[in-house]
């Protein structure tokens, strides 16, 4: 297989319509050499032939989304001279180019477009891509793919898996860790190579987040002792009980279970069977998947007899849990939303 030499930087070109690859060839003028494929495949035959010569990937989120993710990861863990320039929907908000991968919105003009190049071909070397770097590309293409994370350090290799789904982060897992843990455990990792499988979804999807979500949450250090937040969450669960016909009781646990706050109180007996039932039924739903969306606040909820029990894991917390009358669900589930802010604004203060 012979390859195509030229002193004029070469550009390969991914894009579905062939008018597209014409356009931006045309737009790239002679002062590049360009090289086009319809399909991920084609790409890679052409980085074969020409690894030595490309220095440019031009696609789009649209390719990306149906097979090209892969191929793109392959193309820059064995290629490290190569540069990655995505296409953006204008609506679409990108992070900035400081990463591995370079964004540009469609719309934008030639001059931006050669300038992003120029910037790109002039980088002294490339930036190793980052767990960070990969979640991106994946939320940001609508992709429904399970991602393997190796990390390899020395003769030890880790591995993870993160599952995305339409731009979100369903579920993760890594060692013995799941959820929320095992993806800040992800993000640690700095010598990581990546694989995909499309259309791959959780089994249980304990998570609905943003990859930004976990890079905005406080560090641990940050975070005040959750004994200083005792007669808060008091007096949340406090005007919870308050404002809610039916409600038997309502407790907040911390994320290995023990209990932080209840009430009322004074049914000590009371909260702490209501506890022992609660830590079972949290069980119930991390395995047997019973987790179920509202809007962007997931519940676990379980009606036995004449009782509802209800939880809803709440970040960097545990757990918000409530045993009531499901004759009054409708108007409990409003005001267990309105508790969860107001435990958020907490954490946020």
């Amino acid at each position: 297989m012979t390859s195509f030499e030229s002193h004029r930087p070469q550009i390969l070109l991914l894009f579905q319509e062939t008018p597209q690859q014409v356009s931006f060839s045309e737009l790239l003028g002679e002062e590049y050499v360009t090289f086009a494929s319809n399909t991920p495949e084609g790409a890679l035959t052409i980085l074969a032939r020409q690894k030595e010569h490309i220095r440019i990937f031009l696609t789009d989120l649209k390719m990306l989304r149906k097979s090209g993710l892969d191929v793109l990861l392959k193309a820059m863990q064995a290629l490290h001279s190569l540069r990655v320039i995505v296409l953006t929907p204008d609506a679409v908000s990108a992070a900035t180019t400081s990463g591995c991968i370079a964004y540009l919105p469609e719309s934008s003009s030639s001059g931006a477009l050669h300038e992003a190049i120029t910037r790109a071909l002039h980088e002294p070397k490339r930036p190793d891509c980052t767990v960070q770097d990969v979640l991106e590309l994946f939320t940001l293409s609508q992709a429904k793919a399970a991602l393997t994370v190796v990390n390899k350090q020395d003769s030890h290799e880790e591995r993870g898996k993160i599952y995305v789904e339409h731009g979100k982060i369903t579920n993760a897992f890594v060692a013995d860790l799941q959820g929320i843990d095992a993806m800040r455990q992800l993000l640690t990792w700095t010598h990581a190579a990546f694989f995909t499988r499309y259309n791959v979804v959780a089994k249980q999807k304990p998570m609905n987040a943003d990859w930004r979500d976990f890079l905005a949450a406080p560090s641990p250090a940050t975070i005040p002792p959750r004994a200083e937040f005792t007669d808060a969450y008091s007096a949340i669960l406090r005007a919870l009980h308050e404002q809610s016909d039916g409600l038997e009781c309502a407790c907040i646990f911390d994320e290995a279970g023990e209990l932080l706050a209840a009430f009322p109180e004074q049914e000590l007996a009371r909260v702490t069977s209501f506890t022992t039932d609660m830590a079972s039924i949290r069980r119930l739903g991390e395995h047997a998947g019973q987790l179920v969306g509202i809007d962007a606040i997931e519940e676990i909820s379980v009606i036995s007899g004449a009782q509802l029990y209800m939880v809803y894991p709440i970040p960097l917390i545990g757990a918000l849990s409530v045993l009531a009358d499901p004759e009054y669900q409708g108007m409990l589930r409003w005001n267990c939303r309105e508790a969860l802010l107001r435990l958020k604004e907490l954490l946020d203060e």
